[in-house]
C-alpha cells in the first residue's frame, strides 16, 4: 500500500511540476515536446514496475491519468492530438487487462503472458493501437 501511495504522489508531482513550468515560462514548441516526452519517459518507468504490486489495469489507469494532466498548451496541435490519441489507446486496453487482474510482474512480462492467453487476438490489436499512436507521436515530433 505504501508503494501505491508513493506511486500516486510521484505521478502527481511530475504532472504538477510540468504545469508549474508552463505557467512560469513561455515554452517553445520544441521545448514543450521535450518536456512531454521526458515526463512520459518517467511515468513509463514507474508504470513498467507498478504492476508488480498492483493490477495491470490500475497501473494503466494511473499512467493515463497522469499523462492526461500534462500541459500541452505550448506544443504543436498535431503533437498534442497524437499524444491524446495515445492516451486513449492505453485506456482502451484496460478492457482486456481487466480479465487478468491477478497477474503481477513487470509490465512487458505481463504483456507477453496475455499475448498467450485466450484474449490474445483482441489484446494484440490493442497493443498495435498503442504502438501506432506512438508512431504518430514520433512523426509529429519533427
Amino acid at each position: 500500500m505504501k508503494k501505491i501511495i508513493i506511486l500516486v504522489c510521484s505521478i502527481t508531482i511530475i504532472a504538477c511540476q510540468n504545469k508549474s513550468k508552463s505557467n512560469n515560462t513561455k515554452t517553445t514548441p520544441s521545448t514543450c515536446i521535450q518536456q512531454v516526452i521526458a515526463i512520459d519517459d518517467s511515468l513509463g518507468n514507474i508504470r513498467n514496475h507498478a504492476c508488480e504490486k498492483i493490477s495491470l489495469s490500475q497501473t494503466i489507469k494511473n499512467y493515463s491519468n497522469a499523462l492526461s494532466k500534462i500541459d500541452f498548451s505550448g506544443c504543436p496541435t498535431d503533437f498534442s492530438e497524437s499524444f491524446h490519441n495515445h492516451i486513449r489507446a492505453w485506456d482502451d486496453i484496460i478492457d482486456v487487462t481487466n480479465n487478468h487482474a491477478h497477474l503481477r510482474g513487470e509490465m512487458h512480462d505481463l504483456f507477453d503472458q496475455i499475448k498467450e492467453s485466450k484474449d490474445s487476438t483482441l489484446f494484440n490489436s490493442k497493443v498495435k493501437s498503442i504502438w501506432d499512436t506512438w508512431a504518430d507521436i514520433e512523426k509529429n515530433m519533427q
